[in-house]
């Protein structure tokens, strides 16, 4: 897949997270929020799926048989951010059916927003070293 087209993607998904994350943090979580993280996780789905489908069949890096400390870094906080997003969703969801679900809304998210970005600026640094 393009790189170009990927990091845009993933760009547009880090903004649904954040606004999502930011203004449900702050102001509580309204079906706007709720959608924006939904729309922003199956992008970022669809993207890791895409770009992960050619990689799979090769090496962790194109120059070597093991991963170095940046990719290790990116495809540990990526698949424990993508996880940790659909938990956030769900507990979003839960939110809007009782409130005691909220506390739970604002901790995760304050945990796992976090180690998404990690994910998405590690993913970013190891685009720009190419």
């Amino acid at each position: 897949m393009n790189p170009i087209l990927t990091n845009t993607l993933l760009a547009i998904a880090c903004l649904l997270y954040t606004y999502g994350i930011v203004t449900g943090v702050r102001k509580g979580l309204n079906w706007t929020q709720i959608a924006a993280l939904a729309v922003g996780l199956v992008i970022d789905v669809g993207t890791t799926v895409l770009v992960m489908a050619p990689v799979m069949s090769g090496p962790a890096t194109g120059t070597g048989a093991s991963p170095d400390l940046l990719d290790l870094i990116h495809r540990l906080s990526g698949a424990i951010g993508l996880v940790g997003m659909f938990v956030i969703l769900v507990v979003a969801f839960m939110t809007r059916r009782t409130a005691k679900w909220v506390g739970w809304f604002r901790r995760l998210a304050w945990v796992i927003y976090p180690i998404w970005l990690v994910s998405f600026a590690t993913g970013l640094l190891e685009y720009l070293a190419r």
